[in-house]
């Protein structure tokens, strides 16, 4: 029994959007392995920019630890009640001891952030031995 005109084209017509509903199936797939790629790559690019100016920062604050200048706003005096009983030069290894300490802090804190980062990229790339 041959099909009529009608019916082919109805054939067609279904053959054709069902063809489109597979390829548009087919393009998100693709699209959405895309994008999760690109986000992937994306924060695994920020993470290791993170970690970098991290570095970068931990170096300078260690390079201000060693560096041999020390000024006097970075020193400190000790308070009235502490400083009179004590000799001029204990008085100078205060200030110098207190701008020493805030060096340290610095490089602490920068430690700190740097150990932070270091664990994420431990715990999205895998062990770093």
């Amino acid at each position: 029994m041959p099909l009529t005109c009608t019916e082919l084209v109805t054939l067609a017509k279904d053959l054709i959007l069902s063809g489109a509903a597979i390829a548009g199936a087919v393009v998100a797939v693709k699209g959405l392995g895309t994008w999760k790629r690109q986000l992937r790559g994306q924060s695994e690019y920020e993470l290791s920019r993170r970690i970098l100016v991290t570095l970068f920062k931990y170096r300078d604050a260690i390079a201000g630890v060693r560096h041999p200048a020390m000024w006097a706003y970075e020193m400190p005096i000790p308070s009235e009640d502490e400083s009179k009983n004590k000799s001029r030069e204990h008085v100078k290894f205060y200030g110098t001891s207190k701008a020493y300490q805030a060096r340290w802090d610095k490089v602490q804190t920068e430690r700190t952030s740097l150990y932070a980062d270091l664990l994420e990229a431990e715990a999205i790339w895998g062990g770093m031995n």
